[in-house]
């Protein structure tokens, strides 16, 4: 009977206990759909307008003039615009047909977003950032003209994918297809045209009502990947995309069978119908003004939509800094094949790391083969005839380093067909089969006075096309020795703590950071050269001085500097310490950085923004884009004191080569050469322009050729200074420099028939000074002493032979000796010089 009551006891709290479970699961659960309702509703509701969908560009054509303010810059076709919207009604069939078979097959079938392909291998992939094959065209039509670059941050990027799907669907039912691929076509940029009236007349001169099949096939690729399928630069790819384009449309039925023939036919003849303006519209300086100015009307409010409309159909007129005959004589020393290694004495060929064979197969799906593929299929092969690069030091196997296109070709046409030749393959797609001959380079001149840059040239020979890479502005490399002034010599001056007579020893130095220790080494092999100044460090381009004046201004005080003048990629944690004064850096600096770094030297310490144009106005001539941040990063006597020890890099030291033959015109700059001689730099500057050059492989690799950076820079510069009628010109010293005699050993006033006397040589120097930096002590490290000549002691009176020495006061460490020591080794005052002769005794 207890038992049984307990039991109903027991069970009543059971299912108490369920029905409690069961509720409190209800309210979770309704809970949570309540919140995630709330939440989607949120995040809906802060989605952009579509009101501005429709909003048509204005056919005002932005013009854009040199910096004479009177020559058109010819980036506009006389007949073809740089951009004209064009109606649905006035666009070719083949033009949509071949987007929608390229870009959204499903296009007529979906309403916005295609749920099909947000499954990928049964897993729904609605949140990845990197799968453009997840994008309707209507999706990727918002991209373009509403919403920005998705952020790195993963709920920023899922915040908008979910707001740029409801807009999707939203703009499909109140919009018409018809429409929504015209404002797409519309949108795409190309090359530094905008929109497909653009991009017709560019490639084709023609409308884009008349353009064929054939073409059309063509220009969708070219479109949408134009640095990996412009026709001209990247034939080959564009000649495998629209064939597969072609053979896709006759699989959806979009052509007949006829239309597909007669388009392969026409393969050849529609490639040498391609025509391009006698003046190529597609340069270096008009990408990189374009981009400053879309830039910053961003940064002005603009979406990134609304200013490219503006600047290509807003009746802008712009004023650009760039000087057409400089550009054209750096163009021309770019240009000239000569002033380069030669292919097999230190140039080479590489083809692109991204090159990829897609094959279909009928029973194993889609394979993908990639370089390391490639390589490994070569790997036994013996290179006897030296065609390819190792830098292994093994003469086996091939590389993406050759020295003949043609032998590498012909292994790439041998790997694809033996690929081809297996049972099941439907067909081979070769993607990226690009050669870029190596090492690049780029320039970049600027005035100083004002921060504009006046031309600028971002590859080595021929711009290779439309979106090709610029590396005067889009590269970052370790800028090497070339940052010792900015990174610590110039915040060591600036704050007093040192001189340009300071001295630091050129001895073994090593360091440990991130629990690595590493040896720093000088560009030169013939030993340590001790105590030197802080103007000998500079143009002798000494590391280890570099370091150890580091070490006494420490990390916060240069990157303060280095921040103020506009180096952006320095907040790496790898980029503190001691690396940083030797130019080895996580993040880099691109070419445009450093010259611009160098520029506020020549600017008597004050930075410029670096410009490419000089005022941008809207078509009601109001002032839309005018003047940079300017800002003093120096005081101008360290700006001068710092262009005074540069001079002597042209005059004695890295930069000699760099040197006028033919005018007089004085030159201050830094030369700059990373440890394994992967990047080559040099900044120098005229009392009129200041000009950047880099040169080094795309993929940081050792280059045996390492001067003729410096011949490239002497030729322009000096072309262009005569150009210009600028054959003479000098730095001047403002009155509140002063100089003084100094000991180059510790940086005080020399003693006359001391320093100037000593063993090691003449220690003496001219050195400049603040008046409130001058030196005021004397020599305090040269010490005449008379020895003895048989003990090597200090000679007494008694001592019969002597003879006298100076010698430098200085604590060799036992690591130095270690080490070889320094060439103040043999001049320093030994143990022995310190005490008395014992020997010779005064006789009775």
């Amino acid at each position: 009977m207890l038992r049984s009551k307990a039991r109903r006891v027991h069970s009543f709290f059971m299912v108490m206990a369920l029905r409690l479970l069961l509720i409190v699961s209800v309210i979770g659960v309704a809970a949570f759909f309540s919140g995630a309702y709330g939440a989607l509703k949120g995040i809906i509701s802060k989605a952009p307008s579509l009101t501005t969908i429709d909003k048509l560009p204005e056919d005002n054509h932005s013009i854009i003039y040199y910096s004479d303010g009177q020559t058109v810059a010819n980036i506009v076709s006389d007949k073809f615009p740089t951009s004209k919207y064009v109606l649905y009604k006035n666009i070719s069939e083949n033009i949509i047909n071949a987007f929608i078979a390229l870009e959204d097959p499903d296009y007529y079938k979906h309403q916005g977003i295609n749920l099909r392909s947000l499954f990928n291998n049964n897993k729904l992939d609605f949140f990845s950032s990197d799968d453009e094959e997840n994008y309707t065209l209507t999706q990727k039509l918002l991209k373009y003209r509403i919403f920005p670059e998705y952020s790195n941050a993963r709920y920023s990027f899922m915040q908008e994918k979910l707001q740029e799907s409801y807009l999707a669907i939203r703009l499909e039912k109140n919009t018409s297809k018809e429409k929504i691929i015209e404002y797409y076509l519309n949108s795409l940029d190309v090359g530094d045209s905008h929109g497909i009236y653009s991009a017709c007349g560019y490639y084709f001169q023609k409308e884009p009502s008349e353009v064929s099949l054939s073409e059309a096939c063509v220009l969708a690729p070219a479109m949408l990947d134009p640095s990996n399928a412009d026709p001209v630069y990247c034939n080959a790819s564009n000649r495998q995309l629209r064939q597969t384009l072609l053979s896709r449309m006759l699989l959806l039925e979009f052509i007949t069978r006829d239309q597909y023939d007669e388009a392969v036919a026409d393969t050849d003849d529609v490639y040498e119908r391609i025509t391009r303006n006698t003046e190529s519209r597609s340069d270096y300086f008009s990408e990189a003004l374009r981009e400053q100015v879309l830039s910053d009307l961003i940064a002005k409010g603009y979406s990134s939509y609304e200013a490219s409309a503006l600047f290509y159909n807003g009746g802008l007129t712009i004023y650009s800094t760039q000087d057409k005959d400089i550009q054209l004589i750096l163009s021309n020393e770019f240009l000239n094949t000569d002033n380069f290694p030669q292919v097999g004495d230190g140039s080479w060929y590489e083809l692109s790391a991204d090159w990829e064979l897609t094959v279909s197969t009928l029973y194993r799906g889609v394979l993908k083969y990639t370089i390391n593929d490639l390589l490994e299929f070569y790997a036994n092969y013996e290179d006897a005839d030296n065609l390819y690069r190792h830098t292994d030091g093994k003469n086996t196997g091939i590389t993406t380093s050759t020295y003949s296109q043609e032998d590498l070709d012909k292994k790439i046409a041998y790997f694809i067909g033996r690929k081809k030749s297996e049972r099941d393959v439907i067909k081979c797609t070769e993607k990226n089969h690009i050669y870029t001959i190596e090492p690049q380079a780029a320039m970049v001149i600027m005035d100083a006075s004002s921060g504009s840059v006046v031309a600028i040239y971002g590859s080595r020979g021929s711009k290779p096309g439309p979106a090709s890479t610029n590396r005067a502005c889009e590269y970052y490399r370790s800028p090497g020795s070339a940052f010792l002034v900015p990174a610590v010599f110039m915040p060591a001056l600036d704050s007093g703590m040192c001189t340009l007579a300071s001295t630091f020893n050129d001895s073994y130095y090593s360091y440990t950071e991130n629990d690595v220790t590493r040896t720093i080494n000088n560009w030169y092999s013939t030993g340590y050269e001790g105590l030197s100044s802080i103007r000998r460090g500079i143009y002798h381009s000494m590391n280890i001085v570099s370091a150890r004046c580091f070490d006494r201004i420490g990390a916060v005080s240069s990157l303060s500097y280095l921040r103020r003048l506009g180096f952006s990629k320095l907040n790496q944690a790898g980029d503190r310490g001691v690396s940083l004064a030797i130019g080895t850096l996580n993040g880099g600096v691109s070419l445009l950085e450093l010259t611009s770094a160098y520029a506020s030297v020549a600017n008597n310490g004050i930075y410029n923004e670096p410009r490419f144009y000089s005022a941008v106005y809207d078509r009601h001539g109001n002032l839309l884009l005018g003047e940079k941040n300017k800002s003093r990063v120096t005081k101008t006597s360290t700006a001068v004191l710092l262009t005074d020890a540069m001079k002597d890099t042209i005059e004695k030291g890295t930069g000699t080569r760099c040197a006028f033959d033919e005018i007089d015109v004085e030159i201050a700059g830094k030369t700059g050469i990373t440890e394994n001689h992967s990047d080559l730099w040099f900044v120098g500057y005229t009392p009129y322009y200041c000009a950047g050059i880099w040169s080094g492989a795309d993929t940081p690799t050792s280059l045996s050729q390492t001067q003729y950076h410096k011949n490239i820079w002497k030729n322009a510069m000096e072309k262009i200074h005569i150009e210009k009628g600028l054959t003479s010109g000098s730095f001047t010293l403002p009155e509140n420099i002063v100089s003084c005699t100094i000991c180059k050993k510790c940086g005080n006033l020399a003693v006359e028939g001391l320093c100037d006397c000593a063993t090691a040589g003449d220690l003496t120097a001219t050195e400049y000074f603040t008046e409130d930096t001058a030196p005021k002590t004397y020599c305090s490290c040269c010490r005449k002493i008379i020895i003895c000549d048989e003990t090597g002691m200090a000679a007494s009176e008694n001592c019969p032979d002597t003879h006298t020495v100076i010698m430098t006061e200085k604590n060799e460490t036992p690591e130095a000796i270690s080490h070889g020591g320094t060439a103040d080794t043999a001049y320093c005052i030994t143990p022995e010089m310190l005490y008395t002769c014992s020997y010779h005794r005064k006789k009775d």
